[in-house]
């Protein structure tokens, strides 16, 4: 099985996952091993059961959906062998900043260019933070008016190309890109050495700048892609396809629930619902 977890672990790479992601699966799968009865669908629910007992529902749903993918893969199970295994992942609805929030956390980080200049791009572009970090120099193509398309290696490797605008475009030619033709987009300073940001350093600097915004939120880089997302369907930017081409989600219900939260439209609808009642209209007629 130890071979069987390495030969796991070796996919995952060559499919580009991030290494806190391939750690995470890792002990997962070394943990299952070691007590497991058995390395069938009802051994993992016995073991599931008996994790149930101190961690909460949601990480036995992600262990579940790591070791059923494991035992698929590597002992040949199918998934409908798993079906008598009733985990299910609660569904909660995206935290997302509102405009005034938003240009708040913007005002605050212009304190420093750079984390300015990455705030504005993650807002402006809506790429998770492990795509973020592996933007390099070489990955955007300038157009002759000034805008640019990203080139974006996603989950499970798979490539898509994201729009800036000429203003994004210009803050990154004069805050991170000057004169520099290669190397990540945004890197950091220890001492005179410039390195690679990492995701910790990215949700870091987020969340300190949500703070000093007085934001009330739990401010994450996460929190900024559903921004991206809320704020081009409220404002009637995009339509949903759109917004999955741009997000890269592969399937659309997952962009779907961006719907749900985008209330200005019906907002405006009890709005006028409300003037027709509280005139009369509505109230106060007998029947």
């Amino acid at each position: 099985m130890k071979e069987k977890i390495s030969e796991c672990l070796k996919f995952l790479e060559s499919k580009n996952y991030s290494p806190v992601t391939i750690r995470n699966v890792s002990y997962v799968l070394s943990d299952f091993v070691q007590k497991a009865e058995s390395f069938t669908p009802e051994g993992l629910e016995k073991y599931l059961n008996e994790k149930a007992k101190s961690l909460s529902k949601n990480t036995i749903i992600t262990q579940f959906n790591i070791l059923r993918a494991f035992l698929e893969r590597m002992e040949g199970f199918k998934k409908s062998d798993f079906e008598g295994i009733k985990w299910r992942k609660s569904k909660r609805l995206p935290v997302f900043l509102t405009e005034k929030e938003a240009m708040a956390l913007l005002r605050k980080s212009k304190m420093n260019p750079v984390h300015y200049a990455m705030i504005s791009f993650l807002l402006n572009t809506g790429v998770r933070v492990s795509e973020l970090i592996n933007i390099r120099i070489e990955d955007i193509d300038k157009r002759e008016d000034g805008s640019a398309i990203v080139r974006i290696k996603g989950k499970g490797d798979k490539e898509r190309f994201v729009p800036i605008s000429k203003k994004m475009y210009a803050l990154l030619e004069k805050t991170v890109i000057r004169n520099r033709q290669t190397g990540y987009l945004f890197t950091r300073q220890k001492g005179d050495k410039t390195s690679r940001i990492s995701r910790q350093w990215v949700y870091n600097i987020v969340s300190y700048y949500g703070r000093v915004a007085n934001i009330k939120k739990k401010v994450t880089p996460h929190v900024l892609r559903h921004t991206f997302a809320t704020m081009l369907l409220e404002k009637n930017i995009m339509s949903i396809p759109q917004i999955q081409k741009v997000l890269g989600h592969s399937n659309i219900q997952t962009t779907m629930i961006y719907a749900t939260v985008t209330l200005s439209s019906i907002s405006k609808a009890i709005e006028r619902l409300s003037d027709l009642t509280f005139d009369g209209t509505l109230v106060g007629k007998e029947t």
